[in-house]
């Protein structure tokens, strides 16, 4: 996996506390990374998707609820503070996603332990990815650091070969002992509310299982968005706001809505003003 790009200390950052208590900081997202963001959620790659924003915002040793915190945090800075629901209703019902932040400082359980046989010690954690395609992702992403006679490695900075090339050297017993961890992982963070249900307001509850693929699916249901009304967007911003300008792709989502909006409501007022002074 190639290193995250480092933070350009010439545009704009927020520092944000996670889940587990750590604290970085994330750049702000561009409507030329939202494109892409958007075309795989249309495409329903997942781990594409994952993969781009581990280039974007995620490092190595995040677990998997800092990482979820972290993408639902700048879609709500960038893109959009709200979740929009239609209801049976046919009614069109805004979530604040600081209350799905919430929920999972909540819901955050330490659930880091060590396992020991002979002379290996091994540090066991929340998975340190976003997607995975086998169960040996899985192992390979719960395990924090090995020391093997008083040695330590960070295995969470090793790549992928790396990792590979150490677990099929442990003894079956620590694979027992990997997959019982894996389980009671899996039984303890099954079904982790985000999304309270409402019968008023007709919105069913949503919850996600933290060790499974949901969390990327989640994701791209919050940041999906269909390409072509994207398209007619970038559409009226040029032709309205920036004709012959490339600002767009350099601004994030919220700007460019903020600047159409200012525009369609100077608009409106003219129109207004004119028909007032017609009907004189």
């Amino acid at each position: 996996m190639k290193p995250r790009r480092a933070l350009d200390k010439q545009l704009f950052s927020v520092e944000i506390k996670l889940p587990s208590g750590k604290q970085k900081r994330i750049q702000e997202l561009n409507n030329r990374q939202y494109l892409t963001i958007i075309k795989y959620c249309e495409n329903e790659d997942y781990r594409g998707l994952s993969l781009f924003f581990d280039d974007l915002y995620l490092s190595k040793d995040l677990d998997i609820f800092d990482r979820l915190y972290t993408l639902i945090y700048v879609r709500m800075i960038f893109v959009n503070e709200s979740l929009s629901f239609n209801t049976k209703e046919n009614r069109e019902v805004d979530i604040s996603l600081s209350t799905v932040l919430d929920k999972l400082e909540q819901n955050y359980t330490n659930l880091n332990k060590r396992v020991e046989h002979d002379n290996i010690v091994i540090d066991l954690g929340l998975p340190t990815c976003s997607y995975f395609e086998t169960v040996e992702d899985i192992f390979n992403n719960v395990i924090q650091k090995i020391t093997i006679n008083n040695e330590s490695i960070d295995f969470t900075s090793l790549s992928d070969n790396d990792k590979k090339a150490i677990l099929d050297n442990l003894p079956t017993t620590i694979f027992k002992k990997l997959k019982a961890y894996i389980d009671s992982l899996s039984e303890n963070l099954l079904d982790i509310e985000v999304i309270e249900s409402n019968e008023t307001l007709g919105i069913s509850e949503i919850k996600l299982s933290i060790i499974g693929n949901g969390v990327m699916q989640f994701i791209a249901m919050i940041y999906g968005n269909n390409l072509r009304s994207f398209y007619e967007f970038i559409y009226a911003f040029y032709a309205h706001i920036t004709n012959g300008s490339d600002v767009f792709f350099d601004i994030s989502p919220v700007e460019s809505k903020i600047l159409l909006n200012i525009h369609n409501k100077r608009i409106q007022d003219e129109n207004k003003e004119l028909k007032k002074q017609n009907s004189q």
